[in-house]
């Protein structure tokens, strides 16, 4: 005989004697249906599941493994919540100042949630300091009559000017930054990026006023040091 055929065997033969005994003979019966049990999942389809055990005939020795039969049904068949997810970073966007310290930003945005699961947790942007670099200073005597020319940017402040084949070569020489900042160069100004270059006065010198009051200053120590001779 089939070795797999004795469950199913055994459990006929059970349902043949509980058949005897509605006759009048004590074969034993079926125990009443447990109460259904939890559904296993909260949502997803879950199962429902309940027993009931065969009670022996009075002064039969048990079973060693008694004989139970269980049921089961679906149960919480909805999708379940999923909550929002975060896609990743964006690109920064370009600093606010070529120099002298600015902000730039990035944002993120989010997978919606589904079936009234969570929103995403946290902030959809931030924000760091970016290109601290000192602008260079601004010339003490510029000539600005030149800036009228087409030839010359004029910087935001209007102070200073250089020349148009100059502007947007990732050299700061603005004193404001202006030349580098990303209106007018639409480009990325990352930290970093730019470098440096000092523009020379081109005011009117001032060299003779500078010599006479270096001359002052030897005559006054000349005269101290003949006062303690």
């Amino acid at each position: 005989m089939d070795l797999k055929s004795i469950p199913t065997l055994s459990v006929f033969l059970l349902m043949l004697l509980d058949t005897v005994a509605g006759e009048g003979v004590d074969v034993g019966q079926w125990t009443e249906w447990s109460q259904w049990s939890a559904c296993s999942q909260t949502c997803g389809s879950g199962i429902l599941s309940r027993e009931r055990h065969w009670q022996q005939p009075k002064g039969e020795k048990p079973f060693d493994k008694p004989f139970t039969m269980s049921e089961n049904s679906g149960c919480n068949d909805r999708e379940c919540p999923v909550d929002g997810t975060w896609r990743p970073w964006g690109m920064w966007l370009p600093c606010s100042e070529a120099c002298g310290g600015g902000i730039r930003k990035r944002e993120r945005m989010c997978n919606p949630p589904i079936n009234y699961g969570l929103d995403c947790e946290g902030e959809d942007f931030e924000e760091e300091e970016c290109n601290r670099v000192p602008c260079p200073p601004l010339p003490v005597r510029f000539n600005v009559s030149k800036c009228t020319s087409t030839k010359y940017y004029t910087c935001k402040s209007g102070k200073m000017c250089i020349p148009m084949e100059e502007l947007c070569d990732d050299t700061v020489q603005c004193h404001d930054g202006s030349d580098e900042k990303s209106d007018p160069c639409y480009s990325n100004n990352r930290e970093g990026s730019v470098g440096y270059k000092l523009v020379k006065d081109t005011g009117t010198s001032h060299s003779g006023s500078l010599s006479v009051i270096v001359g002052l200053v030897v005559m006054a120590i000349m005269m101290h040091i003949i006062g303690h001779c």
